[in-house]
């Protein structure tokens, strides 16, 4: 997929080149962490990896002693994930 200069000036755009992303970091760490992996654990790491690039999302992946993630965006995430009645 090709992302051109109408993505910076069009929402629909912008919002169908983000989907699109979105999808294929989804599909890349189903592919990758496999059947052990939970929803949970695939929806952090394609977070991760539509907002940190897909050679760095596993380093944003570290949780604290709690089990939440450090990384403060992937930690907002997650705690709108846990809340959210849909998940």
């Amino acid at each position: 997929m090709a992302i051109g200069e109408s993505v910076t000036k069009d929402w629909k755009a912008n919002a169908s080149s983000g989907v699109a992303i979105l999808k294929h970091n989804y599909d890349l760490v189903s592919l990758s962490e496999g059947q052990r992996a939970s929803s949970e654990d695939v929806a952090l790491a394609a977070y991760s990896a539509y907002n940190h690039g897909t050679r760095r999302w596993h380093q944003f992946l570290e949780r604290d002693k709690n089990g939440i993630p450090k990384d403060g965006g992937v930690r907002n995430f997650y705690r709108r994930y846990r809340q959210s009645p849909e998940r």
